[in-house]
């Protein structure tokens, strides 16, 4: 059977259909269920793509939102010029890429073929997935859930955040922040006012993921950030029942021996591609 790719710009349809295969690799798919379900719940623009091998689902990618960098799953080498020719052809003006760090830079390299556009590396990040915990000793303060009254102070925090690292989200901080409220998925570490913030997602096929985490500069190396997210950790292994995995920039060498002390192990590492004009990417 040949390799078929298809397109849809309903998220349901798209997890109906590829459901199976993304829960299968609950890891690696996370970000992608965890999108398609939060564009179920709550509608916005986007495109989905699957291809299929002998009728078998083998790769999938989202777009959403339109101006954002599109998120693939592990692709089969055979698989990335069907899926990207399709995507090229119904997103001539797609800003980026980003996934498992092989199938990123086949489809990067297939994009660049395709389009004539440049075809640039943005930035490289692990997963890194929590096996034995291991919380820090004598931190000062305490753990305990977000309410609306912290909302200035995690709005501020979350754009703080996005500057750190050079990238908006996907939606605007405000937002993003007031999801997190509602859904009681916002936590704080206070020494006695709140030092640190850590968001963790809702859990999809067993797996929760945890970011973003942020302390201020001021405060930082006094074991905030580090207590913030062995609490947030063990919050979901109570209240959860899930697996815990988190993302970090590997440019940022502090923050994954931090993880690492923690009881977090590698799971699997992860490239960005930016297309085009450095401007266009997010």
């Amino acid at each position: 059977m040949p390799t078929e790719a298809h397109m849809t710009t309903d998220p349901a349809e798209a997890l109906e259909v590829c459901g199976e295969f993304l829960a299968a690799r609950p890891i690696d798919h996370n970000v992608i269920l965890t999108v398609l379900e939060r564009r179920i719940a709550k509608p916005a623009p986007g495109r989905y793509w699957w291809v299929s091998l002998d009728e078998a689902i083998r790769g999938f990618a989202l777009l959403s939102p339109l101006d954002f960098h599109s998120a693939i799953t592990p692709l089969p080498p055979s698989c990335v010029e069907a899926i990207a020719d399709l995507m090229g052809e119904t997103t001539p003006d797609l800003v980026g890429v980003a996934g498992e760090a092989t199938s990123a830079a086949a489809f990067a390299a297939r994009w660049g073929e395709r389009t004539r556009v440049s075809v640039v590396p943005a930035e490289a990040q692990r997963i890194y997935r929590l096996d034995e915990l291991h919380p820090p000793s004598m931190v000062s303060g305490s753990f305990r859930q977000a309410t609306n009254a912290d909302r200035d102070t995690l709005i501020a925090y979350r754009i703080a955040f996005e500057n750190d690292v050079g990238q908006p989200g996907d939606s605007d901080p405000a937002s993003a922040v007031d999801e997190s409220l509602v859904g009681g998925r916002a936590f704080v570490w206070c020494d006695p006012e709140p030092v640190a913030t850590v968001g963790i997602s809702r859990p999809t096929a067993g797996v929760a993921r945890l970011g973003p985490v942020y302390t201020p500069l001021s405060l930082r190396r006094r074991g905030y950030g580090s207590a913030c997210v062995a609490a947030a950790s063990q919050w979901v292994r109570d209240n959860d029942d899930a697996e815990c995995i988190l993302y970090t920039q590997l440019s940022n060498p502090t923050s994954n021996a931090i993880y690492r002390a923690l009881g977090y192990e590698p799971a699997g590492d992860v490239l960005m591609y930016r297309f085009g004009t450095p401007a266009a990417f997010r």
